[in-house]
């Protein structure tokens, strides 16, 4: 696909689904980038509030959720995610179909603040049919609200 807003990317979970989805769509929807799993970790308690470098029951309720912040190991495959974000219009999720795989793939682009179209390849096989199956049925990311929230 060209350069520009109108440009696609297509984020998986690991570097096998993305050889998988690759060779059964080629690049019709954009460029495919792989994971590698958890890009993003929650941030240490005293990363959120230095007070919190000794033990106490407010680390445990804190008065809202934990930050994120990159993952050690991360650099590589986050720099593609976010360069290729840059210049995308689209963004389509085809993690594994799990809480956890929802969770991967959309928390980077909410700390990448993607403020594009965002939305969700769901498969439960990765063969050619079932891929292709999934990416003509995209769906929206807002229907995955609640399995998000979960996560």
């Amino acid at each position: 696909m060209g350069g520009g807003k109108n440009q696609s990317v297509v984020l998986c979970e690991k570097p096998s689904q993305a050889r998988n989805i690759r060779a059964a769509i080629g690049d019709s929807h954009g460029r495919i980038l792989a994971a590698r799993g958890h890009l993003l970790t929650l941030r240490e308690p005293q990363e959120v509030n230095p007070e919190w470098e000794k033990w106490s029951t407010a680390i445990l309720l804190p008065d809202r959720p934990y930050g994120k912040k990159q993952a050690w190991g991360a650099g590589d495959a986050l720099r593609q995610v976010r360069e290729a974000l840059k210049t995308a219009g689209t963004l389509v999720i085809a993690t594994d179909c799990d809480r956890e795989g929802l969770v991967i793939g959309r928390e980077l682009a909410d700390w990448l603040n993607f403020k594009g179209t965002v939305l969700r390849a769901i498969f439960g096989a990765e063969d050619r049919k079932t891929l292709i199956d999934a990416f003509n049925s995209l769906m929206p990311i807002s229907e995955f609200d609640g399995l998000y929230a979960a996560g």
